[in-house]
């Protein structure tokens, strides 16, 4: 069994080391929009294929279950409203429809999500066991960055906040947003192996919670329950070649609308990229390594005028050196 670290490190550079402290807030990134163009389709194709096996498997809708729903004169004549997350529908169909969604989101050919499931939606903030990669300092924190050491037991308890749909169109500036839980860190698991493992888990898990439900299910609902409980799995699974990575992911999948920000982005993810923010208490910072580069002494030294200016305390969080002689 691994070992379960106390901190994880959020690599970032100067810009971002000053706006996670001065907000007291981690960015969660959409998913779809993740630097790596690849990260989604490891394991993703495997899930679709699995939750369309398990909705196959799925009776149909008995005589009976087509009085109790009301809205059908005989079979074949299901008529679902896509765009009202309480309107009933076949169990059946809203599992394949997740397993169609989680095709689309690797293969454009297929079917998307409509647009009007904007709640089914998932952010991740990405962390690491290892306080001084090189291979991080490269990555995300242009060389001669930062890395904020989080306890991880303090990021175990975030929470983000929500519009319900219920509530009409989005108002940033109503009393009626709400948070709900994000999940506690996930360890990602590498190589085909623990692929495999995590999608044998995940039948069991899906099958169970499936089997619990009617034959008749508020549709969209349902669909995005299963897909995001599939997905949010799908999110710890990641190739080999990552493995040194060693990485831990916050995954807030989002059963309503997310309250969104706006960054640029690359060419690869379209340009701007969609991410919500997750607040964050003042003592689960307790390290920050300053990243190789010029002048050492005086980054401490500007550093821990920063904790002291946006609340942290001149002595309560530890500042240390990293050990890689790196040069950017």
């Amino acid at each position: 069994m691994d070992e379960v670290p106390d901190l994880l490190y959020h690599y970032a550079n100067f810009g971002g080391l000053t706006g996670i402290l001065q907000s007291r807030r981690l960015w969660a990134t959409d998913i779809r929009y993740l630097n790596d163009a690849n990260e989604l389709s490891y394991g993703v194709s495997e899930m679709s294929e699995l939750v369309e096996k398990i909705a196959s498997e799925m009776p149909d809708l008995t005589g009976e279950d087509l009085v109790k729903y009301g809205t059908l004169n005989r079979p074949g004549e299901c008529k679902l409203d896509h765009n009202n997350p309480d309107a009933l529908g076949p169990a059946h169909r809203a599992v394949y429809a997740a397993a169609m969604s989680l095709a689309a989101l690797v293969d454009r050919s297929k079917p998307q999500m409509p647009m009007e499931w904007k709640w089914a939606n998932g952010y991740v903030t990405c962390f690491t066991s290892k306080p001084d990669s090189l291979g991080q300092w490269r990555g995300y924190a242009g060389g001669d960055g930062f890395a904020i050491g989080f306890r991880r037991e303090c990021l175990e308890e975030l929470t983000v906040p929500c519009w319900d749909y219920r509530n009409g169109d989005v108002d940033r500036l109503s009393d009626k947003w709400f948070e709900i839980p994000v999940s506690p860190p996930q360890r990602v698991q590498y190589g085909n192996e623990k692929r495999e493992i995590s999608l044998r888990d995940a039948e069991e898990a899906l099958r169970y919670f499936i089997s619990s439900a009617e034959a008749i299910v508020p549709y969209v609902k349902f669909s995005i329950s299963v897909f995001t409980a599939a997905l949010r799995i799908c999110m710890t699974m990641k190739d080999e070649a990552f493995k040194e990575e060693a990485e831990w992911r916050l995954i807030a999948m989002q059963p309503y609308s997310a309250k969104l920000n706006f960054r640029p982005g690359g060419y690869g993810n379209g340009g701007i990229v969609p991410y919500t923010e997750i607040t964050y208490p003042t003592d689960a910072v307790q390290r920050i390594v300053i990243g190789p580069g010029n002048s050492p002494e005086l980054r401490e030294r500007a550093v821990r005028q920063m904790l002291e200016t946006y609340g942290f305390g001149i002595n309560r969080v530890e500042v240390v050196h990293s050990k890689v002689p790196f040069r950017d």
